[in-house]
C-alpha cells in the first residue's frame, strides 16, 4: 500500500478502512497467502489487492472470481497465462505455422513439464475462460487469428491485469 500512496494521485490509505469490498479482499487474500508457499501467487494476491484498493478492477463480482482463480490456479498456470499473452506471428513454414505447436514448445521448454501435464493445465485454463483454443479463435475472426495469435481471451487479459502491479 505504501507503493500506492507514493505513486497514485489522490490515494489515501486511510480511506480504505471505510471500503467494505477492500476489507473483504484483505481477509480473502490473507487467507490465500497464508495457505501457499508460492512467491508468484503471493505477488499476484498483493497486486490484486492493490488493484482493488485503487478500484482499477472490473467490479466486485469479477474481483471475487479472479481472487478465487488465484487461489485455484497453480504457480505454473499463472506463469502460462503470462506467457500466452504474447502473440506469436504466423509463419509461412507449414511445419511450424500452428501457434499451438509454438506455444506448446515454448511452454514445455520454459516450464519443464510433460506434454500430458501441459494439456491438463491448458484444459483447466480453457474451462475457466482465460484462454481459447486456436480453432475457437479462428472461427471468431480469421483476420485476428492471422495477425495476433495470442491465446488469451478478454477475460484472460483482464485477469492478467488484475494480478499485475498497478501502473
Amino acid at each position: 500500500m505504501e507503493y500506492l500512496e507514493k505513486n497514485k494521485d489522490n490515494f489515501n490509505i486511510c480511506d480504505l478502512k471505510n471500503n467494505p469490498d477492500f476489507l473483504d479482499a484483505i481477509i480473502a487474500t490473507t487467507k490465500s497467502a497464508t495457505a501457499t508457499k508460492s512467491r508468484i501467487k503471493k505477488d499476484a494476491l498483493l497486486n490484486a489487492l492493490e488493484n482493488i484498493a485503487i478500484k482499477k478492477t472490473e467490479g466486485e463480482i469479477i474481483d471475487w472470481l479472479f481472487l478465487k482463480y488465484i487461489d485455484e490456479l497453480n504457480e505454473t498456470q499463472i506463469q502460462m497465462v503470462d506467457i500466452l499473452e504474447k502473440p506469436f506471428k504466423q509463419t509461412t513454414d507449414p511445419l511450424n505455422s500452428s501457434p499451438s505447436k509454438k506455444y506448446n514448445t515454448l511452454l514445455l521448454e520454459k516450464l519443464g513439464i510433460s506434454l500430458e501435464t501441459l494439456n491438463l493445465l491448458i484444459n483447466d485454463l480453457f474451462t475457466k475462460g482465460l484462454i481459447c483454443r486456436n480453432s475457437e479463435r479462428m472461427n471468431q475472426n480469421p483476420q485476428i487469428f492471422q495477425e495476433d495469435a495470442s491465446l488469451l481471451t478478454e477475460t484472460g487479459k483482464k485477469f492478467l491485469a488484475f494480478i499485475r502491479r498497478p501502473s
